[in-house]
This record gives structure tokens, sequence and C-alpha cells, in this order.
């Protein structure tokens, strides 16, 4: 995904770091979900975690990624 986002953020002139910033963010998203690493799943059942606790866990991370992005790549111009 790196080399797609340094080529996007190319055509587009701008700067690859918010874009690369992104795929970051994206990439280390996958181990927020309970079965996404070894150790969530571990403390799924005895924390009482389910499935869909992740979605209470990650609607405010999500907004603030965004944010982060958008502030970033605006100082960049």
């Amino acid at each position: 995904m790196a080399p797609i986002a340094v080529d996007l953020a190319a055509g587009l002139g701008a700067s690859a770091d918010p874009f690369l910033m992104a795929v970051a963010i994206g990439a280390s998203s996958a181990f927020l979900t309970p079965i996404g690493h070894q150790s969530n799943t571990l403390v799924m059942t005895p924390g009482g975690y389910g499935v869909g606790s992740i979605f209470s866990f990650c609607d405010g991370g999500k907004s603030r990624g965004r944010e982060l992005f958008f502030a970033y790549s605006a100082d960049e111009k």
C-alpha cells in the first residue's frame, strides 16, 4: 500500500507524508479487533469482551485519525 500512496501523492503534487501516515494507521487498525492479535484473543473471555465490543472502542479513534490526517496535510501547504 505504501508505494500506491506515494504514487498517488506524486500524481496529486502533494507531500507523501500524510498519505503514508494514512497507510500506517490503516495497517495498525487491524490490531484493534478482538481477534487481530493473540493477546487480544487471550483477554476476550476473561475481560467479558465480545466481537461487538470493538464498535464502542473504535468510533472515537477513527474520527481522531481523520482529524490528524487533515491537520497534518494542511500544514504541508
